[in-house]
């Protein structure tokens, strides 16, 4: 006769730790070691992921701030020569730009993609 035993998590339970050990000594300690390691490199993935993201967002803010001020300065530049055509235009479309940018951000913290958790005190 056989029978599976199955259990979720990053460690078995304590028998089934105690059971390694005496069939095999020193199993149990590299069990514990192996899943102690598993947490520490899981964690250093989601800490090296959320690093990557912020640069991501970093240059995707300074991305928006270049394309802003160019829009201004040919807004200005439109002011200046007296084309009223082209201040107006560029303007609106660097107000409806700035305005969707907030609309935009507003709809990620409301849908819960505004925070990052990383692990701190349960």
């Amino acid at each position: 006769m056989r029978s599976l035993t199955q259990y979720r998590g990053p460690i078995p339970p304590a028998s089934e730790v105690k059971a390694w050990e005496e069939a095999s000594p020193g199993s149990g300690s590299r069990i514990l070691g192996l899943a102690e390691a598993s947490q520490n490199n899981a964690f250093e993935i989601n800490k090296l992921m959320l690093v990557q993201e912020g640069r991501i967002r970093l240059a995707g803010v300074l991305g928006a701030l270049i394309a802003l001020l160019a829009m201004l300065a040919v807004t200005a530049y439109g002011i200046y020569e007296k084309q009223a055509w082209l201040a107006g235009t560029f303007g609106v479309l660097t107000i409806i730009s700035v305005v969707a940018m907030f609309l935009r951000q507003q709809a990620t913290i409301k849908s819960g993609g505004g925070e990052v958790d990383i692990g701190g005190d349960d």
